[in-house]
């Protein structure tokens, strides 16, 4: 349950998106620095479900850059988890969101544009934590200094969600509710084995009984997807949402 120690910066740049309860979608890790195929993931040809105009002026409001950019930007061609990319590094350096873009080029990697504008993976850490807490915390189970204590632990940001809501249903601390997960049971267990009925454990992130047939949670770690979310990471095992061109939602 604790990842941090592998992260690249794919798997640091990331916040939550929240709009109409879900998380919004991005392209994933696997794809980070991937040559784009023609118009994917783009302004053109996103999903039904992404409304890029909402997620520009959501990253712009989070990372205090220019919306229109970010939308000009994924309407020539950008990849909207690199506008991410762009705007984090933007937020950390104190650059605009065009310079930041202008710096990268094929022959380099959004992680080496972070360290020439003189943000380290130190910065982006705790910047993907602070995000992520303050996310987490809205939801009304924790408060954003516990969260942000158990992200810079190494818990991931579903994991955290998901404990919290588990430990309030259940009157419990969320650190034993944590302590409870392990790789051979599911959040649904932990639920039920503290005696949460299984109708508050439905409404709960991640806690869905066996054989519903629902295979996603708001932070899914995206392993087979091509296309991930803007969730609070990139990388493998993450928990970035689910992916817009999943076949099954």
């Amino acid at each position: 349950m604790k990842d941090f120690n592998k992260k690249t910066l794919a798997g640091i740049l990331a916040g939550v998106m929240v709009f109409a309860g879900s998380a919004l979608l991005l392209d994933s890790a696997q794809a980070a620095d991937q040559p784009a195929a023609p118009g994917a993931a783009s302004g053109r040809n996103m999903p039904p479900r992404f409304n890029l105009n909402t997620a520009a002026s959501r990253l712009a409001a989070d990372c205090n850059v220019d919306s229109a950019q970010v939308v000009s930007y994924c309407n020539n061609g950008g990849r909207f988890h690199e506008a991410c990319y762009a705007a984090h590094i933007a937020k950390l350096s104190g650059k605009s969101f065009e310079t930041v873009v202008q710096a990268k080029s094929d022959s380099n990697t959004w992680e080496q544009v972070a360290e020439g504008l003189g943000v380290t993976q130190e910065m982006l850490r705790a910047d993907r934590c602070t995000f992520m807490a303050g996310w987490i915390a809205e939801q009304g189970n924790i408060s954003e200094n516990e969260a942000l204590q158990l992200l810079q632990e190494g818990y991931r940001g579903f994991d955290v969600e998901t404990a919290a809501a588990v430990a309030k249903a259940a009157n419990k601390d969320v650190r034993d509710v944590l302590a409870l997960k392990k790789l051979n049971n599911s959040w649904y267990d932990v639920g039920r084995e503290l005696g949460v009925e299984e109708s508050v454990l439905q409404a709960v992130p991640g806690c869905n009984p066996p054989g519903n047939g629902r295979h996603h949670n708001r932070w899914n770690d995206g392993r087979h997807h091509g296309q991930g979310g803007y969730g609070p990471g990139f990388g493998p095992g993450d928990g970035s949402g689910p992916a817009a061109n999943c076949p099954v939602r």
